[in-house]
């Protein structure tokens, strides 16, 4: 079924394996102007689409930056042409492009939209709280060598293999329950009795002597040692705080619509649901009962073993459906079920859960969105000016109060602060201080050194200043003896009900 995966791939062995060779040289520095060498030059063809050497040089310059991360030690290309993961990568460009040429012939392709937020649902995207970090998208794209057009791109490219797969494969699931069935002939069923011993069945031990204590205290020095902990000051830029003191007023907002009115445009679109089909009497027969009120769109999903996260597609266009699929969303002027609708690959019922006309939107509509966009703006650049001015008052003596005060932000302190964010007592750290990137400077610094300022995933920034370094040591045992007495007692009290466990 999957013909397209067995169409033979022209590669230009000869030419591909030149090109590692003069990537060595380019790579290392040394030798390039022996070649007549472009990153634009093709090292192989699938179909109409080319891969240029610029592809495959950063396709290697990734993996090796990935293998000396995990390795701890650079990973050299002469090693790399030796594990022979340089022709690998040459193949996987190769199969993305397969994908690439099949998705380009049925006009498949994924919304903006819906590859954008593919990237938002990362987790190494995200803020503590869960919210879109463009921040840290822009650090990883920094580090990657890639626009922000081209990542959106990789994620569609790989939301629109699943599209084309998912259709094809539904017809080879198993039916629902098979595996439960299978696993039930299968395995075995076995009937378990526990029993439970609390601490509290235990008989409460008699009082320990100075001696039992003592004794506790040198066999378990690990439970009594208090790590190294640190106390300092530090100055945080918050960049949503300076982007809301920030904020534009009308006037402000109202001209930025006026400069831009053009590009707040909206073409039509419809909000969609996806469930594919085994084939088409399946399909009909599933939207029929839904008409009829005898099943949920949601119910024929999960029939079909489809999660109810999976379904959406979101917002789409005309330009990001085939064309006999977008006549059959668009003529859709209502939410609703359509006709089961035949794919490049397949068949699939659509649900469309939200109508979009299209059409200019005014600046009520888009009022908010252009004033967040221009308190961020002024915040970058606010934050820019106010790390100067932190730089230029360290370079003249001024300790972090003094600059608190002069550029108007909180002078923050920490007290007792240990590497996993503990604090005296037994307190955890909050806030700022208790970040991985706080700690991290915290615990690289010296005795009394402030540290560079650094950039934090919000957008913001950091310095941060160890004024006392207090070491890790065996904590008194007059201060703890209590705390040895109760561990004490438990200890006991474990023992026995361990001893009593073993009989029964």
């Amino acid at each position: 079924m999957l013909d397209f995966l067995r169409r033979g791939v022209k590669t230009w062995v000869a030419k591909a394996l030149l090109s590692v060779l003069v990537l060595s040289f380019a790579v290392w520095g040394i030798g390039a102007e022996i070649f007549s060498f472009s990153f634009s030059t093709p090292v192989a063809r699938v179909g109409n689409t080319k891969i240029t050497a610029g592809q495959f040089a950063r396709a290697i310059r990734q993996e090796q930056d990935r293998l000396s991360r995990s390795t701890g030690e650079a990973v050299t290309l002469a090693v790399l042409r030796e594990l022979g993961i340089d022709l690998q990568l040459l193949a996987d460009l190769q199969r993305n492009a397969v994908f690439a040429e099949e998705l380009a012939a049925h006009g498949v392709r994924i919304p903006d939209e819906a590859a954008a937020r593919a990237a938002a649902l990362r987790s190494e995207f995200q803020n503590p709280d869960g919210s879109f970090s463009p921040e840290a998208l822009r650090l990883y794209l920094s580090r990657q060598g890639l626009t922000e057009a081209e990542f959106i791109d990789l994620n569609r490219a790989f939301g629109a293999r699943n599209l084309l797969a998912e259709p094809v494969l539904a017809a080879t699931r198993p039916p629902p329950g098979m595996a439960a069935r299978i696993a039930a002939y299968q395995g075995e069923s076995r009937t378990i009795a526990t029993v439970v011993l609390p601490l509290d069945a235990a008989a409460v031990p008699e009082t320990p002597s100075k001696t039992d204590l003592h004794r506790f205290y040198d066999q378990h020095p690990a439970l009594y040692t208090e790590p190294e902990r640190r106390s300092g000051a530090f100055l945080h830029i918050d960049l949503p705080t300076l982007a809301e003191n920030l904020r534009p007023g009308k006037t402000e907002v109202a001209a930025a619509y006026e400069a831009a009115k053009d590009t707040f445009n909206t073409r039509p679109a419809r909000i969609i649901e996806q469930i594919a089909m085994p084939n088409s009497a399946d399909a009909e027969a599933a939207v029929a009962r839904i008409r009829a009120g005898e099943a949920r769109f949601e119910d024929i999903a999960a029939e079909q073993g489809l999660d109810p996260d999976a379904l959406s597609l979101g917002r789409v266009t005309r330009d990001d459906v085939p064309p006999a699929t977008a006549d059959a969303i668009f003529a859709a002027t209502a939410p609703g079920v359509l006709d089961p609708i035949r794919l490049p690959a397949g068949i699939a019922i659509i649900r469309v859960t939200g109508v979009e006309t299209g059409g200019r939107q005014t600046l009520a509509d888009v009022a908010d969105e252009i004033a967040e966009r221009l308190a961020l703006d002024a915040a970058h650049t606010h934050a820019g000016a106010l790390v100067n001015q932190i730089e230029e008052m360290r370079a003249a003596g001024a300790d972090f109060g003094e600059i608190a005060a002069a550029i108007g932000i909180p002078l923050g302190r920490f007290e007792g602060l240990a590497e996993d964010a503990s604090l005296p007592g037994g307190g955890q750290a909050r806030g700022v201080p208790a970040t991985p990137d706080f700690i991290k400077e915290a615990f690289a610094a010296l005795d009394g050194e402030e540290r560079p300022v650094i950039d934090t995933p919000d957008g913001g920034f950091l310095v941060v200043m160890v004024d006392r370094i207090d070491p890790s040591g065996l904590m008194d045992f007059a201060r703890v003896a209590d705390r040895i007495a109760a561990d004490w007692r438990d200890r006991q009290r474990l023992a026995e009900l361990e001893t009593r466990g073993a009989e029964m």
